[in-house]
């Protein structure tokens, strides 16, 4: 009997740099993963169900199932990335140089917090690669 194998590739991103993202399985927490790293799991013949999770912030649970010998790849990120954070940097940049106090913070905090706390499903995502 071959194995079956569930790598999981976490991208590489500014936000959440520093946390790890657990790692559930079947409901239960079997690892975590830092920023960049990939890690691998032996998965059963009758699949399994996996979602990963940061704060309270959680993916939705993805069913897996794979055939003898099959490896399937997982991408792990944050949803808050690419052009939409730096638009916020900027700003954040730009309001303070205008109005020389840091008063205009809390806008560059926007889309962290419009995700954590009123989309949480949706601030990571975990889907099958491409291939």
């Amino acid at each position: 009997m071959t194995e079956r194998i569930l790598e999981i590739h976490r991208k590489v991103q500014i936000i959440n740099e520093l946390k790890r993202i657990s790692i559930y399985i079947n409901g239960k927490q079997v690892d975590t993963i830092g920023d960049g790293e990939v890690v691998q799991f032996e998965i059963d013949s009758e699949g399994c169900e996996v979602y990963a999770k940061i704060g309270w912030c959680k993916t939705k649970p993805l069913k897996i199932t794979a055939d003898d010998g099959d490896v399937v790849l997982l991408d792990l990120g944050c949803i808050v990335s690419g052009w939409p954070l730096y638009l916020f940097l900027l700003l954040l940049i730009s309001f303070s140089l205008i109005f020389q106090s840091l008063c205009f913070i809390p806008l560059s905090c926007l889309p962290w917090i419009w995700y954590a706390f009123f989309q949480p499903s949706k601030y990571l995502y975990l889907k099958k690669k491409e291939a």
